[in-house]
């Protein structure tokens, strides 16, 4: 029969909102440098059996890819394929392979706010999360090129901000009013897909 642990991998990530979901910002909306963390428990799951074949080029792939199918009872895009090793075994005239596989469970679970004040949670994985904002708004109007046209975020003086400012998830500056009142209510998030997605299911675990 297969081997199979689990355990915990702890890691100290950057976070954008508190646990109400209300942005991680000063007063005037901008961001901490450095960013606040907070520790992360991902679970580890790991699992080792004997196997005829042991193809690497399939190792490889899987390295580093995560589930595009529901997996050990977690939904696409929460686990990872950190591990995906052989050891070849020889018992008199058998040759087969110890394998083992380790994979990374993240249920990143966040709560975020809209602009009526409503709490609401989204789970993002293993998918990037990253607040929406900079120093440059579009305008509004495009170059010649087609191109949208951008002008440099500007504070209550006229001066150009010298911290990145929230944006409102179009290119534009998010409202010093929704900021304030009641205290930042809302934020925007982009989220990216940066890791290669597989098929668990085939791995017959």
């Amino acid at each position: 029969p297969p081997e199979v642990s689990i355990t915990f991998a702890d890691s100290n990530e950057q976070i954008d909102t508190d646990t109400e979901g209300i942005p991680i910002t000063n007063s005037a909306g901008e961001s901490f440098d450095p960013p606040i963390t907070k520790p992360y428990s991902d679970m580890i799951i790991r699992y080792t059996r004997n196997e005829q074949t042991f193809d690497r080029l399939v190792a490889a792939d899987y390295k580093n890819a995560v589930n595009s199918d529901t997996f050990l009872g977690f939904d696409a895009g929460h686990v990872m394929c950190t591990m995906f090793e052989a050891d070849q075994m020889i018992a008199g005239t058998l040759t087969y392979y110890k394998v083992r596989y380790e994979f990374r469970v993240r249920y990143d679970e966040v709560k975020t706010k809209d602009s009526g004040g409503s709490t609401q949670t989204q789970v993002f994985g293993w998918k990037k999360r990253i607040r929406d904002e900079g120093y440059r708004e579009r305008t509004g109007e495009t170059n010649p090129d087609g191109s949208p046209k951008y002008s440099p975020i500007q504070d209550e003086n006229g001066q150009n901000v010298s911290q990145p400012h929230l944006l409102d998830g179009s290119g534009k500056k998010l409202k010093d009013s929704v900021i304030q009142d009641p205290p930042l209510p809302e934020t925007c998030f982009l989220k990216f897909e940066v890791h290669k997605k597989r098929a668990f299911s085939t791995l017959n675990i």
